[in-house]
Protein backbone atom coordinates (compact mmCIF):
# COMPACT_ATOMS: atom_id res chain seq x y z
CA UNK A 1 0.00 0.00 0.00
CA UNK A 2 0.93 3.67 -0.27
CA UNK A 3 1.51 3.84 3.50
CA UNK A 4 3.82 0.89 3.32
CA UNK A 5 5.77 2.21 0.98
CA UNK A 6 5.88 5.90 2.83
CA UNK A 7 6.42 4.12 5.97
CA UNK A 8 9.55 2.35 4.61
CA UNK A 9 10.80 4.88 3.14
CA UNK A 10 10.96 6.96 6.42
CA UNK A 11 12.80 3.98 7.84
CA UNK A 12 15.29 3.87 5.34
CA UNK A 13 15.67 8.08 5.91
CA UNK A 14 16.00 7.97 9.60
CA UNK A 15 18.72 4.75 9.23
CA UNK A 16 20.66 7.00 6.62
CA UNK A 17 20.11 9.95 9.13
CA UNK A 18 21.60 8.08 12.01
CA UNK A 19 24.13 6.31 9.85
CA UNK A 20 25.33 9.83 8.41
CA UNK A 21 25.42 11.18 12.13
CA UNK A 22 27.76 8.56 12.78
CA UNK A 23 30.47 8.66 10.14
CA UNK A 24 30.10 12.91 10.17
CA UNK A 25 31.22 12.35 14.25
CA UNK A 26 34.15 10.16 12.81
CA UNK A 27 35.14 12.07 10.23
CA UNK A 28 35.22 15.19 12.55
CA UNK A 29 37.18 13.37 15.28
CA UNK A 30 39.37 12.39 12.54
CA UNK A 31 39.85 16.19 11.25
CA UNK A 32 40.47 17.27 14.62
CA UNK A 33 43.34 14.78 15.44
CA UNK A 34 44.53 15.68 11.66
CA UNK A 35 44.60 19.31 12.39
CA UNK A 36 48.78 20.22 13.43
CA UNK A 37 49.34 16.96 10.98
CA UNK A 38 47.36 19.51 8.09
CA UNK A 39 49.42 22.64 9.22
CA UNK A 40 52.85 21.25 9.23
CA UNK A 41 52.42 20.28 5.86
CA UNK A 42 50.31 23.63 4.71
CA UNK A 43 53.92 25.29 5.98
CA UNK A 44 55.73 22.82 3.67
CA UNK A 45 53.35 23.91 0.55
CA UNK A 46 51.54 20.26 0.87
CA UNK A 47 48.28 20.34 1.90
CA UNK A 48 46.38 17.31 3.05
CA UNK A 49 44.18 17.71 0.30
CA UNK A 50 47.13 17.32 -2.67
CA UNK A 51 48.94 14.67 -1.20
CA UNK A 52 45.63 12.42 -0.82
CA UNK A 53 44.93 12.91 -4.56
CA UNK A 54 48.23 10.87 -4.37
CA UNK A 55 47.38 8.30 -2.29
CA UNK A 56 46.99 4.52 -3.81
CA UNK A 57 43.85 3.42 -2.59
CA UNK A 58 43.49 1.13 -5.98
CA UNK A 59 46.54 -1.18 -5.91
CA UNK A 60 46.79 -4.61 -6.04
CA UNK A 61 42.76 -4.92 -6.34
CA UNK A 62 40.61 -6.40 -8.40
CA UNK A 63 37.02 -8.06 -9.02
CA UNK A 64 34.27 -8.55 -11.08
CA UNK A 65 32.45 -5.27 -11.82
CA UNK A 66 28.56 -5.93 -9.80
CA UNK A 67 27.07 -3.11 -9.94
CA UNK A 68 25.41 -1.63 -6.05
CA UNK A 69 21.55 -1.48 -6.25
CA UNK A 70 21.47 -0.50 -3.14
CA UNK A 71 20.59 3.43 -3.88
CA UNK A 72 18.53 2.35 -6.82
CA UNK A 73 16.15 0.82 -4.65
CA UNK A 74 15.79 4.28 -2.78
CA UNK A 75 13.83 7.48 -4.13
CA UNK A 76 16.32 10.15 -5.16
CA UNK A 77 16.95 12.39 -2.40
CA UNK A 78 17.74 8.93 -0.37
CA UNK A 79 19.77 7.44 -2.85
CA UNK A 80 21.99 10.55 -3.11
CA UNK A 81 21.80 10.81 1.01
CA UNK A 82 23.53 7.24 0.83
CA UNK A 83 26.29 8.31 -1.87
CA UNK A 84 27.08 11.14 0.54
CA UNK A 85 27.77 8.67 3.36
CA UNK A 86 30.10 6.64 1.08
CA UNK A 87 31.66 9.38 -0.07
CA UNK A 88 32.61 10.72 3.78
CA UNK A 89 33.71 6.82 4.29
CA UNK A 90 36.10 7.21 1.53
CA UNK A 91 37.44 10.57 2.66
CA UNK A 92 37.87 8.98 6.33
CA UNK A 93 39.83 6.28 4.80
CA UNK A 94 42.06 8.27 2.88
CA UNK A 95 43.22 10.42 5.63
CA UNK A 96 44.17 7.24 7.71
CA UNK A 97 46.11 5.88 4.61
CA UNK A 98 47.95 9.21 3.97
CA UNK A 99 48.75 9.23 7.83
CA UNK A 100 50.22 5.85 7.76
CA UNK A 101 52.00 6.75 4.88
CA UNK A 102 53.42 10.14 6.27
CA UNK A 103 57.07 9.91 7.95
CA UNK A 104 56.31 10.58 11.55
CA UNK A 105 57.68 9.73 14.83
CA UNK A 106 61.74 9.70 15.87
CA UNK A 107 63.94 7.29 13.61
CA UNK A 108 65.93 6.34 16.61
CA UNK A 109 65.01 6.38 20.33
CA UNK A 110 67.38 9.37 21.40
CA UNK A 111 65.58 12.25 21.19
CA UNK A 112 68.25 15.45 21.79
CA UNK A 113 68.22 17.61 18.76
CA UNK A 114 72.39 18.26 18.54
CA UNK A 115 71.85 20.54 15.21
CA UNK A 116 68.60 22.46 13.75
CA UNK A 117 67.25 22.14 10.08
CA UNK A 118 68.17 25.38 8.44
CA UNK A 119 71.19 28.01 8.62
CA UNK A 120 73.72 26.82 11.07
CA UNK A 121 77.90 27.51 11.44
CA UNK A 122 79.07 24.43 9.69
CA UNK A 123 80.97 22.31 11.92
CA UNK A 124 84.48 22.11 9.90
CA UNK A 125 84.61 25.45 8.21
CA UNK A 126 82.66 28.14 10.75
CA UNK A 127 80.99 29.48 7.90
CA UNK A 128 77.40 30.05 7.45
CA UNK A 129 76.11 26.68 5.45
CA UNK A 130 72.77 24.87 4.78
CA UNK A 131 71.71 22.27 7.12
CA UNK A 132 68.97 20.16 5.11
CA UNK A 133 68.42 17.59 7.71
CA UNK A 134 68.12 17.64 11.84
CA UNK A 135 71.05 16.03 13.96
CA UNK A 136 70.24 13.45 16.40
CA UNK A 137 72.66 12.82 19.10
CA UNK A 138 73.17 8.95 20.06
CA UNK A 139 75.37 6.11 21.22
CA UNK A 140 76.96 4.49 19.12
CA UNK A 141 75.10 1.55 16.86
CA UNK A 142 71.74 2.62 18.33
CA UNK A 143 69.11 1.08 16.22
CA UNK A 144 67.86 3.75 13.50
CA UNK A 145 64.15 2.72 12.51
CA UNK A 146 61.91 3.61 9.59
CA UNK A 147 59.44 6.24 10.33
CA UNK A 148 57.06 5.49 7.16
CA UNK A 149 56.34 2.41 4.83
CA UNK A 150 58.16 2.35 1.74
CA UNK A 151 60.90 0.86 -1.18
CA UNK A 152 64.70 1.45 -0.56
CA UNK A 153 66.14 3.63 -3.05
CA UNK A 154 69.48 3.93 -2.32
CA UNK A 155 71.88 2.31 0.27
CA UNK A 156 75.56 2.66 -0.02
CA UNK A 157 78.46 4.52 1.54
CA UNK A 158 77.43 8.48 0.02
CA UNK A 159 80.89 10.97 0.18
CA UNK A 160 79.64 12.95 3.23
CA UNK A 161 76.79 11.93 3.89
CA UNK A 162 78.83 8.57 4.98
CA UNK A 163 76.73 5.19 5.09
CA UNK A 164 73.39 6.38 4.24
CA UNK A 165 69.96 4.94 3.02
CA UNK A 166 66.91 6.50 1.66
CA UNK A 167 63.58 5.16 1.54
CA UNK A 168 61.07 6.36 -0.78
CA UNK A 169 57.17 6.67 0.54
CA UNK A 170 53.62 6.96 -0.74
CA UNK A 171 52.19 10.44 -1.59
CA UNK A 172 55.42 12.14 -2.50
CA UNK A 173 57.78 11.95 0.63
CA UNK A 174 61.58 10.53 0.87
CA UNK A 175 63.31 10.30 4.03
CA UNK A 176 67.07 10.16 4.31
CA UNK A 177 69.78 8.78 7.21
CA UNK A 178 73.07 9.21 7.60
CA UNK A 179 76.38 8.93 8.72
CA UNK A 180 75.28 5.54 9.52
CA UNK A 181 78.18 2.85 10.99
CA UNK A 182 75.84 0.13 9.67
CA UNK A 183 73.17 -0.53 6.59
CA UNK A 184 71.20 -3.33 7.51
CA UNK A 185 68.90 -3.08 3.95
CA UNK A 186 69.54 -2.98 0.30
CA UNK A 187 68.38 -1.15 -2.44
CA UNK A 188 64.66 -2.11 -3.56
CA UNK A 189 63.85 -3.70 -0.41
CA UNK A 190 59.92 -3.13 1.00
CA UNK A 191 59.98 -1.12 4.06
CA UNK A 192 57.70 -0.97 6.63
CA UNK A 193 56.99 1.77 9.37
CA UNK A 194 59.50 0.94 12.39
CA UNK A 195 61.75 -1.93 10.98
CA UNK A 196 65.35 -1.25 11.55
CA UNK A 197 67.67 -0.37 8.37
CA UNK A 198 70.81 0.78 10.47
CA UNK A 199 72.70 1.71 12.87
CA UNK A 200 74.38 5.14 14.07
CA UNK A 201 77.73 6.02 13.06
CA UNK A 202 80.29 8.66 12.49
CA UNK A 203 81.13 7.87 9.09
CA UNK A 204 81.30 10.43 6.60
CA UNK A 205 81.62 14.34 7.10
CA UNK A 206 80.81 14.42 10.83
CA UNK A 207 82.21 15.07 14.26
CA UNK A 208 80.84 12.12 16.63
CA UNK A 209 77.99 9.66 16.64
CA UNK A 210 74.45 11.03 15.45
CA UNK A 211 71.78 10.34 13.12
CA UNK A 212 71.33 13.20 10.36
CA UNK A 213 67.78 12.73 8.97
CA UNK A 214 66.08 14.34 6.42
CA UNK A 215 62.08 14.59 4.76
CA UNK A 216 61.39 15.39 1.32
CA UNK A 217 58.29 16.61 0.13
CA UNK A 218 58.88 16.00 -3.61
CA UNK A 219 62.54 16.86 -3.93
CA UNK A 220 62.26 19.73 -1.20
CA UNK A 221 63.92 19.67 1.57
CA UNK A 222 61.42 20.25 4.84
CA UNK A 223 62.16 20.92 8.78
CA UNK A 224 61.73 17.04 10.07
CA UNK A 225 61.23 18.53 13.51
CA UNK A 226 57.28 18.62 13.97
CA UNK A 227 57.29 15.51 11.85
CA UNK A 228 58.88 13.88 14.71
CA UNK A 229 57.28 15.22 17.65
CA UNK A 230 53.61 14.10 15.29
CA UNK A 231 52.04 10.67 16.29
CA UNK A 232 49.95 9.24 13.45
CA UNK A 233 46.20 10.41 13.52
CA UNK A 234 47.12 12.61 16.89
CA UNK A 235 49.57 15.02 18.01
CA UNK A 236 51.76 15.78 21.40
CA UNK A 237 53.32 18.76 19.73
Amino acid sequence: SEKLALDIQQAHKDILDKVDLLVSEEIKNAEGGFEKVEKLLKENGAPISTLLQKVKKEENVGGPYIPDMSSALLTFPYAQKLTTVYDKVDYLESLVTLSDQMPLGYPISETRISAAFGSRKDPFTGKRARHEGIDIAAALKTPVHATAPGVVKRAFTNGAYGKFIEIEHEAGFMTRYAHLSEILVKKGDVIQTGDKIGLTGNTGRSTGPHLHYEILIGKNPVNPYRFLRTQRGKSNV
